[in-house]
């Protein structure tokens, strides 16, 4: 998956037909950043990286994410993703708008061509149609580039943030193929949103602090809350009055209801009137922002404590065997799949992967390992540069592994083999 860097000195240049590829700018630390975390994702699909702007920018804040991907299948499964049943309001199945049928979007020429996938985040989703917000940023885009575009739309709001899907064909209504150069992508669509959010809605006004807590309490990412309980948190242990004696009271309820969701996403554990943090509870919740579906993922662990769970290393990891509790996919923008493993030696492991994993469901057993090349009953990504683990920072790219089916009777063996018995993998072992 291909990430673009933005600046916020960007200019745009639309591009018609051919993409325009502006030179990198290795001279900001930001740009540098994301190249290092972003080295060796797959280059069949790509995107831009959203941001809520500038400081001292007093315009309405939206992220924008953008990715790209080709292929009917791949783009009929994406629309049936942002439609499925829960994703609407009250858990309903979100309508689809747009001025295209689903049906002409993955049918002929235009279904093999790349098409191009958009998320828009307003800070302020309630403040402004949604639903409108998308048809001025579609005209927006139009008038940039001289296309008559073919898309649709659904809007989310089974998340903390109610947000928006786009999906632009790669032809658009005149028979032309669709295409947006880098620079436009990572720049001048977020750049739309805001203006269009600006112009109705005003300057942004600072939002109230009480506000801004709330929005921290259950966000899967580190926050400012996070900061204070490691403040008062050094011997992994944070008692309600120490937060109370570092904090004001407003931030620190806060920080206490941050603890109780810390303990539903199995990163923290009550005793009376203390918790006991994960020793990793800063490196899951780092791995969170980088993949969505990591804590939502814990949820699924059946045998294991919700506090074992772990990003897969393959260098450090090795071989690992166990029953498989979760598959889904990272995010709401990629193809990207992961599974959740549950290990015969009591261990739980989040394993990002390129593509779907065929052949597999939840609750069968597999063994599973690096690889740079499939078996026959394995599945595999293209190969990735070898990256150095380090102790503290958990790798944020896409694994390439290699997975097997294993029958009951070869995992029996495998458990006996180390002297473990595992309890409520359905094993009878003697």
């Amino acid at each position: 998956m291909r990430h673009f860097s933005f600046r916020t000195s960007d200019s745009f240049e639309p591009s018609l037909p051919s993409v325009h590829r502006p030179r990198k700018d290795p001279g900001t630390s930001l740009y540098r950043l994301l190249k290092q975390i972003n080295k060796g994702l797959k280059h069949h699909s790509g995107g831009g990286v959203g941001s809520w702007g500038g400081a001292g920018d007093q315009r309405q804040r939206c992220i924008v994410k953008v990715r790209y991907s080709r292929g009917a299948g791949s783009l009929r499964a994406h629309l049936s993703y942002i439609q499925r049943q829960g994703a609407g309001k009250n858990g309903e199945r979100p309508e689809l708008f747009g001025n295209s049928e689903k049906s002409k979007l993955t049918a002929g020429e235009a279904a093999k061509l790349r098409h191009y996938r958009l998320v828009v985040s307003p800070e302020s989703a309630v403040d402004f149609p949604l639903q409108l917000l998308a048809k001025k940023l579609i005209q927006r885009i139009e008038y940039d580039t001289g296309y008559s575009l073919s898309w649709v739309g659904t809007i989310h709001e089974n998340t903390e943030h109610t947000h928006l899907h786009i999906v632009i064909s790669g032809q658009d209504k005149k028979g032309r193929q669709v295409v947006f150069s880098r620079k436009y992508i990572s720049s001048q669509m977020r750049e739309h949103a805001r203006d269009i959010l600006t112009a109705a809605l005003g300057d942004r006004r600072p939002v109230p602090e009480e506000e801004r807590l709330r929005r921290e309490i259950k966000a899967n990412r580190f926050t400012s809350l996070d900061e204070v309980i490691q403040m008062v948190g050094g011997a992994g242990t944070v008692s309600m009055k120490s937060l109370r004696s570092v904090a004001t009271p407003v931030r620190a309820d806060a920080a206490i209801a941050r603890l109780k969701f810390l303990e539903e996403v199995g990163l923290a554990h009550r005793e009376g009137r203390d918790y006991t943090l994960s020793p990793d509870w800063e490196d899951s919740l780092r791995i969170s922002r980088r993949f969505v579906s990591y804590l939502e993922a814990a949820k699924h662990i059946r045998y294991t404590p919700k506090s074992l769970l772990r990003l897969y290393s393959p260098e450090r990891d090795g071989r690992i065997v166990g029953r498989v509790s979760a598959l889904g996919l990272i995010d709401e923008l990629s193809n990207n799949n992961y599974i959740l493993v549950e290990t015969i030696d009591g261990r739980a492991f989040y394993i990002p992967l390129y593509r779907k994993p065929h052949g597999i469901s939840v609750g069968q057993s597999i063994a599973l390992m690096k690889s740079t090349r499939a078996g026959p009953s394995g599945g595999e990504s293209p190969s990735l540069p070898r990256r150095t683990p380090s102790s503290s920072t958990p790798s944020m790219s896409l694994l390439d592994v290699r997975y097997i089916k294993m029958p009951d009777e070869k995992l029996k063996s495998e458990v006996m083999r180390l002297g473990k018995k595992r309890s409520g993998f359905g094993l009878q072992l003697s």
